[in-house]
């Protein structure tokens, strides 16, 4: 046994000093693309370099398309080419105020530095003011029909109109011999869309009714100025100025916008009145159809030449009453303010002689 261990433990003792001596490590073939040991030599410190058959980018690597600089002339969006540098001889710039920096539309400077979006307006006040003169007998006579108009939008699309005026009778004995009728209240609502250039409006109301014609000596008079008033507007809206009477009309308005700003508007109206006092019994049907344009003249000015015609009640002699119009409209910050004259065309009233025939208008439009 000892014998046999005395020829195994120099065996084992050679075996274990060859391990402790240190030997080259054998060299192994560069992979494709790797850079051989010799090619990192210099560049880092002795303690800091790749290992040994390190390769970039690694075998198969492909370089995404946004990271070229400049982009491939194909390279699809959402791409931003950056701003090329300047020269290296270019000049700096000179020193400045800094320039004020644009905050995000999220950051919470945002919401202080931008403007807030105007507002539309959700409530509008218009006035008429419809003038005629009378000659007759030695005796002249002036005519007035203030009107008062107020609109709320109550949605981007909904008009709530609520609509009062009075007729006033002035001639040369002096304002104490001034007579007053009030119209016809009337309440309507509208609803607007638009269409492309088009933009249409619908609108469905009714009258209460508080004008008329009382029995007594002064009932000539009082006529008289209601079918005064109604020639004046060349019996536009007659249902307004009809004694003893109420009416439901339905509207309709179509607008069109032309590229220069030419504007072309269509207006028709329908009602039935009904006889609710005095005698005045029984339901009219009425109508009314007119055509307008919008001539711009400069920024600030536009003409809108305009007919019309009306269809009376069923008593009248002759049914049909037509006009002619010619507006003048200013264009401000604080509304339209309009000039306009009309002119009736045809019998009944057009049959009258002298200034009888046309009525001066003025006032502001709602603009909602």
């Amino acid at each position: 046994m000892f014998a046999h261990a005395r020829r195994v433990l120099p065996v084992l003792l050679a075996v274990f000093v060859s391990q402790l001596i240190p030997r080259p490590a054998p060299a192994k073939p560069a992979a494709s693309g790797a850079l051989a040991q010799s090619d990192w030599a210099g560049q880092y410190p002795p303690d800091y370099g790749p290992p040994p058959g390190y390769a970039y980018p690694p075998p198969g690597y492909a370089v995404p398309p946004g990271y070229y600089y400049p982009p491939p002339p194909d390279t699809p969006p959402p791409y931003v080419a950056l701003p090329d540098a300047p020269p290296p001889d270019t000049p700096p710039a000179e020193a400045g105020p800094p320039a004020a920096e644009t905050p995000s539309p999220g950051s919470p400077a945002a919401a202080v530095v931008q403007p807030a979006a105007p507002t539309p307006r959700p409530f509008d006040l218009g006035v008429a003011w419809s003038t005629a003169i009378l000659s007759e007998n030695d005796s002249t006579s002036v005519v007035n029909a203030p009107w008062l108009e107020g609109a709320y939008a109550v949605h981007a699309r909904v008009l709530l109109a609520l609509g009062l005026g009075f007729g006033w009778l002035a001639d040369n004995q002096g304002l104490a011999q001034s007579t007053f009728r009030a119209a016809n209240p009337q309440l309507s609502v509208h609803y607007r869309a638009t269409w492309g250039r088009w933009r249409l409006q619908a609108g469905l109301g009714a009258t209460a009714p508080v004008a008329g014609i009382p029995r007594g000596p002064d009932g000539r008079l009082y006529a008289f100025l209601y079918n005064r008033t109604l020639a004046m507007g060349g019996m536009w809206n007659q249902w307004l100025w009809l004694p003893d009477r109420m009416a439901t009309p339905l509207m309709l308005r179509a607008r069109y916008a032309f590229d220069n700003g030419i504007v072309f508007l269509v207006e028709q109206a329908d009602a039935l009145v009904f006889g609710v006092r005095n005698g005045a019994g029984g339901t009219d049907f009425v109508g009314q159809l007119a055509i307008q344009a919008h001539l711009p003249l400069g920024s600030r000015f536009e003409l809108g030449p305009r007919l019309q015609t009306v269809l009376l009640p069923e008593p009248s002699l002759d049914r049909w009453q037509s006009a002619a119009a010619l507006r003048a409209v200013y264009k401000s910050r604080f509304g339209r303010f309009f000039l306009g004259l009309l002119a009736n065309l045809d019998e009944p009233i057009a049959a009258q002689s002298g200034l009888q025939r046309w009525s001066l208008h003025l006032g502001k439009e709602i603009d909602l």
